[in-house]
C-alpha cells in the first residue's frame, strides 16, 4: 500500500487554519470526496470499491471496519476529517489500490484531487510521493531521504504488520513488531541539543533519562516518564513479557490488551517524532 509522505507530526496535530484551512476537512469538501466516490463505483462492483475506501478512512483513524459497532463510510470519512493530512492521505492510498488491483475502475487523477483541496481552501497540495502545505509549495525541496521520511515508511509498515499479527492470532508477536521501532525512534534523539544540554545516551533508557533531565517539569518529562513506566512494563517477564520472554506461571497476552499496547506504542512514536522535528528546528 502507498501512503503520502508528509511530517509524521501532522498525524498528532495538523498546522493550525491560517491563509487556507489546515487543520481539517470542511463539510461541503466531504460531500464532494463521497460524491467522487459514488462516480468512482458507478458501473463496478460498487459494494467492493466503497469497501476499499471505507477501510482506508478506518485505518487513517487507527480503527478497523471489523469492529463491533463498524463506521459507514460516510462516517468514518467525517472522522478522518478532523485531522485533513490523515482524510487527504486515505483518499489517496484508496485510489492507488483500486488502480492496483481494480484496472478497469477510472480512479481521480491527482490534479482532481488537488482542484477540490483547492476549490474549499484546503492548505494541502498532492505532489506524489508527498503531501506539501500549499502556503509552502514553491519552498518545498524534498530530500532524497530524511528521517522523518524513514520513520514514515518504518511506521506505517511497522502499523500494518502489527495489525496483520493481531488479526491472525499472535498478540504477543504484533506488540513486538510496533515496540521495536518505538526504541529506534528514541535513538534519533542520541547527540542532539535539548535546551543546553545534548542527550548523550546511546541507549532507550539512557536517552529517555537525558532528555528528562535536560526538560524538567514539562510535557515531554511528563510522558516520558509514562512511557518508562510503560516500556518497562512491556519488557518485565511479569508484565507484558514482549522484550525478555514472560513467566510460564502468567497468561498469555491477550488479544484486547495487545491492541491496547499496539495503539498506546503507535501514539508514543508519533508523539516522539513531534518533539524531534520542535527540537531540530
Amino acid at each position: 500500500m502507498q501512503h503520502l509522505i508528509f511530517d509524521l507530526s501532522w498525524r498528532v496535530k495538523p498546522p493550525a487554519d491560517g491563509t487556507f484551512r489546515n487543520a481539517t476537512v470542511p463539510q461541503a469538501a466531504v460531500e464532494e470526496f463521497a460524491a467522487l466516490i459514488t462516480r468512482v463505483a458507478e458501473g463496478h462492483a460498487e459494494a467492493e470499491v466503497q469497501k476499499t475506501y471505507q477501510n482506508e478512512f478506518a485505518r487513517a483513524l487507527g480503527t478497523r471496519v471489523v469492529h463491533f459497532a463498524p463506521l459507514t463510510l460516510k462516517g468514518a470519512m467525517y472522522e478522518a476529517a478532523r485531522n485533513a493530512p490523515l482524510f487527504i492521505d486515505a483518499f489517496y492510498s484508496a485510489c492507488l489500490e483500486l488502480k492496483t488491483n481494480k484496472s478497469a475502475v477510472q480512479i481521480p487523477t491527482v490534479e482532481t484531487i488537488n482542484a477540490i483541496l483547492d476549490e474549499f481552501g484546503s492548505g494541502y497540495l498532492v505532489q506524489p510521493p508527498n503531501l506539501v502545505l500549499r502556503e509552502e509549495a514553491v519552498l518545498v525541496q524534498v530530500p532524497t531521504i530524511s528521517l522523518l521520511e524513514r520513520a514514515h515508511e518504518e511506521f506505517l509498515g511497522a502499523v500494518s504488520r502489527s495489525q496483520e499479527l493481531l488479526e491472525g492470532g499472535k498478540p504477543r508477536e504484533a506488540v513486538q513488531e510496533i515496540l521495536w521501532l518505538l526504541e529506534s525512534v528514541a535513538t534519533a534523539f542520541s547527540g542532539i541539543s535539548v535546551g543546553a544540554t545534548v542527550v548523550r545516551g546511546k541507549y532507550f533508557n539512557e536517552i529517555v533519562k537525558d532528555i528528562r533531565h535536560a526538560k524538567p517539569s514539562s510535557t515531554l518529562d511528563t510522558a516520558l516518564k509514562w512511557l518508562m513506566a510503560f516500556h518497562g512494563y512491556l519488557s518485565s517477564p511479569t508484565g507484558g513479557g514482549v522484550r525478555h520472554g514472560r513467566s510460564l506461571d502468567l497468561d498469555t497476552l491477550l488479544p484486547h490488551e495487545a491492541e491496547f499496547f499496539c495503539n498506546l506504542t503507535r501514539s508514543y512514536i508519533s508523539y516522539l517524532l513531534s518533539e524531534y522535528q520542535a527540537l531540530r528546528k
